[in-house]
């Protein structure tokens, strides 16, 4: 795999312009009031937040509302990092995407979609050049009890559909069909959307309330094993992690972390196994807008992701 990675290969370009389509599907989570906003990398998805309350909590039921015509733009980062034959792969996206709400149906069912204004990327510390052209556009249709009913990809990357497939089931927030507090569970089977016929069963834990920028929330972590494939063993299995805030009052998602792990991409003729983690906010005019156009990624972010 000598030079399989420098910044003239077609696999290094898809790996940039294919992590943007790995981390778009997620900005139709963080749907929030003006008021709901947060920086987006604030806080790893593998940490537990020092805000979050336990005790004297009311029990919390909510449904995910969206109304047609919304707009908004949201701030995203994303690193992929793996290794291929030895050769590392480190990537760091950021990009400020817009959200449009198309259409709600009277079932509650809301098609959005999610375009990009502007990204930044990285590759191995190493700023890359962006091409417009190759933005994705990404479409769904997600029901008032938060899942997804479908999905489709506009500029799809040849080779992503590993990611395509995972962020499509991740894209997932499942609300509690009855008042929850904090330590209870409530499990929700969804598609498998690898194997046909298949369910994987999503695990929502009720963490306690959080105040996020003002508003009441209420802090969910999600959890789910995906088999790639039919006779998937536990070592293949893709692993996902998640942090959602909720605002119960108006059923909307404000804050989302994730982590995913064991993701395989086919590369010219190459599989490449990679972890990702994503997080994301609502941009809000005056609060935190001043960081609106991705600078370059590399001399963003001095710390490796």
């Amino acid at each position: 795999m000598k030079n399989a990675f420098s910044a003239a290969t077609p696999a290094r370009r898809w790996l940039a312009t294919g992590a943007l389509a790995f981390v778009l599907p997620l900005a139709s989570l963080t749907t929030a009031r003006a008021q709901d906003a947060k920086p987006a990398d604030t806080k790893p998805a593998d940490a537990q937040s020092a805000d979050v309350k336990t005790t004297d909590m009311t029990p919390q039921i909510w449904t995910i509302k969206y109304t047609k015509g919304a707009t908004s733009r949201v701030r995203q980062r994303a690193t992929i990092t793996g290794d291929a034959g030895g050769n590392e792969i480190n990537i760091l996206l950021k990009a400020v995407t817009k959200r449009d709400v198309k259409d709600v149906a009277e079932n509650g069912d809301a098609t959005i979609a999610t375009t990009t204004e502007s990204r930044a990327l990285s590759f191995n510390g190493m700023d890359l050049p962006d091409d417009p052209s190759s933005y994705p556009v990404v479409t769904q249709t997600v029901s008032s009890k938060g899942l997804l009913v479908k999905q489709s990809i506009e500029n799809s990357q040849q080779g992503g559909e590993a990611l395509e497939k995972a962020l499509a089931m991740v894209s997932q927030t499942p609300v509690p069909d009855k008042p929850v507090k904090p330590g209870d569970t409530w499990k929700t089977d969804i598609d498998n959307r690898f194997v046909e016929g298949k369910k994987v069963t999503v695990t929502s834990t009720l963490i306690g309330s959080e105040k996020v920028s003002g508003i009441d929330t209420v802090r969910v972590k999600t959890e789910m094993a995906i088999p790639p494939t039919a006779d998937a063993t536990d070592k293949n299995l893709i692993k996902v992690v998640g942090f959602i805030n909720v605002d119960p009052k108006v059923g909307r998602v404000v804050r989302s972390e994730y982590n995913l792990d064991n993701v395989t991409l086919s590369l010219g003729g190459n599989e490449v196994t990679v972890k990702g983690k994503l997080s994301g906010a609502l941009i809000v005019p005056g609060v935190n807008d001043k960081e609106d156009a991705p600078k370059a990624a590399a001399a963003a972010d001095t710390k490796k992701p």
